[in-house]
């Protein structure tokens, strides 16, 4: 039968159903072996090129793993080295601390005993005395948030008798606020489960620090005890600080002038006091343009795991619980805390 040419077959045709019925020539196949040759070397060329780059890229894998494992271990000989310093460091300001404290203790003694023989000398003599107070507490603040940087210890939970607890510190505390034209005005009520030595001293920070910056009026003392923590909260009639300053205000060491005295430990310390039991301390404040805006400092205490009135004792002023030893509200040394001032 004769081929009309309506054929399927595409290409160069070799037979049947190429449209046309001109023999294969031998230049026809080998045209077709060059350029099946030339497929067949762009294969093996593009396969050799990508075992290349797998290998390559294999090897870069390798190599960055290694340099990421070198670094690291060298971070982490770092960090070590570091922080062995940090803990030596604070170690030496706990001693330096505790070494100090004794000398001055002692000037402070001999200063209030010593007979002024003129009103010159009782000028003195207060001055003096007011020095060495104020570099006997700086190096107990500093010794207190030195320990609690090196070894935080755990909270030790109570149930506090708030109100007992505010009336202590307001009796501790009324002498020297009325002194400086400060008011103290407290709010609080129930019992809560609470470490009292922190609460105690993270007050006595706060009224200090009240006391050297508030300008004359009110100090608001609010302890309330809320379901999942103890809020502590001292509101002071002061300048306040600009909200930008807020935050560094919990450094140590920070302060912002003003003409008032001030080492800016107090601060840092109620923040360590929170944070090393689970807590937070966070301050507001104004304008902190200087119109007596004041300023508000709240510290939230979290209560403990277990909250069975069974499981605590209970601390009211004078009392101890829990089988700790209790002087006023909370076994702390006040006339030791009181040197809260920052800012």
């Amino acid at each position: 039968m004769t081929d009309t040419g309506h054929g399927t077959g595409h290409g160069t045709g070799t037979g049947e159903g190429a449209g046309s019925d001109r023999p294969v020539r031998p230049e026809d196949l080998a045209r077709l072996e060059r350029r099946w040759q030339r497929e067949r070397e762009a294969r093996l060329e593009a396969e050799q090129l990508a075992e290349t780059g797998l290998r390559r890229l294999w090897e870069a894998k390798n190599d960055l793993d290694r340099r990421v494992e070198e670094r690291t271990a060298e971070l982490l000989r770092t960090r070590a080295v570091a922080e062995a310093s940090e803990r030596a460091k604070t170690r030496f300001l706990v001693d330096l601390a505790h070494q100090v404290r004794t000398p001055l203790q002692t000037i402070l003694s001999a200063i209030e005993l010593a007979t002024p023989a003129t009103p010159q000398d009782r000028d003195r003599l207060g001055l003096a005395a007011t020095a060495t107070v104020e570099l006997r507490d700086l190096f107990t603040n500093l010794m207190r948030l030195a320990e609690l940087e090196v070894n935080p210890s755990e909270p030790r939970w109570a149930q506090v008798d708030l109100r007992a607890f505010a009336d202590d510190v307001v009796t501790r505390w009324r002498d020297r606020l009325l002194g400086r034209g400060l008011l103290l005005i407290p709010t609080a009520d129930g019992r809560s489960p609470v470490d009292p030595d922190r609460l105690s001293q993270a007050t006595d920070a706060l009224l200090d620090n009240a006391s050297r910056f508030a300008d004359p009026g009110p100090v608001e003392l609010h302890l309330v005890g809320e379901p999942d923590r103890v809020v502590l909260r001292v509101v002071d009639s002061g300048p306040g600080l600009a909200e930008d300053l807020l935050e560094a205000a919990f450094e140590p060491f920070t302060t912002f002038g003003g003409g008032r005295a001030g080492s800016g430990m107090g601060l840092a310390l109620v923040r360590e006091l929170a944070a090393t039991a689970g807590g937070s301390a966070t301050a507001t404040s104004g304008r902190g343009d200087g119109a007596g805006t004041g300023l508000a400092v709240e510290v939230s205490f979290p209560r403990p795991p277990t909250t069975d009135p069974g499981t605590h004792g209970t601390i009211s002023a004078g009392d101890g619980g829990s089988g700790d030893t209790v002087t006023g509200s909370a076994g702390t040394d006040h006339s030791a805390t009181r040197t809260g001032d920052t800012s």
